[in-house]
């Protein structure tokens, strides 16, 4: 029987995000599970649900609650949490840049690197300066990456394509997850039961 495979739907943007991409390849790995990396961007998403701004900046208390759960959540997996300026970023060129290399093997370590620059050190991700550094200091060719995700009309009509699919399947919201019997779950918090949910699938 072939592994069962978790899509996991994230933006860049996203700060629950940043914790789930870095820590779910080790959790799927350890369960057998293979990973179908989706990312997507949340503005449509979010204005499709009547929101006019993420959730966790309806209040100062939200947004300082945020802060201090990211802290506690990163600081194990070896991140000093902090929140870009602006937040959120905009992340257009990043998920088109995500899009463009989500089928390569080393996709999932290059998202991981770029949450970590984006939640670790305030990187500004919509700067293509900042996303070329990033893959020439992964091994990858850079500049030539980033212009095709700011320019390639197939990978602007490919983003525009991955929101149609959220609206789809009823995404509200970053990062979820859904098995492939077609569960959904949603959250940072919710990834260890989606892992597990999808683990029983190969015993059903």
């Amino acid at each position: 029987m072939s592994e069962p495979v978790l899509e996991v739907w994230f933006d860049f943007a996203s700060s629950y995000s940043c914790p789930s991409v870095l820590r779910v390849g080790d959790l799927a790995r350890a369960r057998g599970i293979g990973i179908l990396w989706k990312p997507f961007i949340l503005g449509p998403v979010f204005a499709r649900n009547g929101l006019t701004q993420p959730p966790f900046l309806v209040s100062e208390d939200k947004r300082a609650y945020m802060i201090r759960d990211l802290e506690r959540l990163c600081a194990p997996l070896g991140l000093e949490f902090r929140l870009p300026e602006p937040f959120p970023q905009n992340s257009v060129t990043a998920v088109r840049l995500a899009l463009a290399v989500e089928a390569e093997p080393w996709a999932g370590d290059f998202y991981a690197r770029l949450f970590r620059a984006a939640f670790g050190e305030g990187a500004q991700i919509q700067d293509p300066a900042v996303l070329t550094a990033l893959l020439e200091a992964a091994g990858r060719e850079g500049a030539a990456l980033v212009e095709r995700a700011r320019t390639d009309p197939d990978l602007k009509a490919a983003l525009r394509a991955r929101v149609e699919e959220a609206a789809t399947k009823r995404l509200f919201g970053a990062p979820s997850f859904l098995t492939p019997d077609g569960e959904l779950f949603w959250g940072d918090d919710r990834l260890e039961q989606a892992l597990d949910w999808t683990a029983a699938l190969r015993k059903a």
